[in-house]
């Protein structure tokens, strides 16, 4: 009789079979266990490493918003409260890039003329009017959503509609716009 027909085996007939099997290496539960725990070990790493990345350019962000924010102080100190690329006088920034441009020309930050500023998350970063808000803001697109809530909730009311901080989620802001960040002036 084969060794795996199970029915009605006697004892004395089994034990061939069992014979046969001892024989056959395998993992033991406790190596499968000891193998399961160092997956779950790397993965919890991997999951903690990606967060720490993230939290790290949400705190690059921060800096660069507040570089920026200091750098239009310190124009309007020395324009006697003129806004950085603000040609009419008229307290509303002209067309992009241009209040970069004077900060850079007064060398307030660094960066070609003509160009916007490179953000932590690779969108950009500038300096504009913004009519929804009806201000001139510093406006940075291409974040992720939850960084952008991050940094409402570190620099302002957390939430995305109301405070001197707002954003709108890819789909969610006016049309033709990507994720964006508005930080009022």
């Amino acid at each position: 009789m084969p060794c795996g027909t199970l029915s009605r085996i006697s004892a004395q007939r089994m034990e061939p079979c069992m014979k046969s099997l001892r024989g056959k290496a395998g993992f033991t539960l406790i190596e499968v266990c000891i193998v399961l725990a160092i997956i779950g070990l790397l993965l919890v790493g991997v999951i903690k490493g990606e967060q720490l990345l993230k939290n790290a350019k949400v705190k690059k962000q921060l800096k660069q918003i507040e570089q920026v924010k200091s750098a239009v102080v310190a124009y309007q100190d020395m324009k006697k409260g003129v806004w950085p690329g603000d040609a009419a006088k008229d307290g509303q920034v002209d067309a992009s890039p241009a209040a970069l441009d004077a900060l850079k020309a007064e060398k307030l930050i660094v960066g070609s003329t003509g160009q916007k500023i490179t953000n932590a998350f690779g969108g950009t970063l500038d300096i504009v009017y913004d009519a929804t808000a009806v201000a001139n803001v510093i406006e940075i697109t291409a974040m992720p959503d939850e960084a952008m809530e991050a940094i409402d909730e570190l620099s302002d009311d957390g939430v995305a509609t109301t405070g001197d901080i707002l954003y709108y989620a890819a789909a969610a802001g006016p049309p033709a716009v990507v994720a964006r960040l508005i930080i009022k002036l």
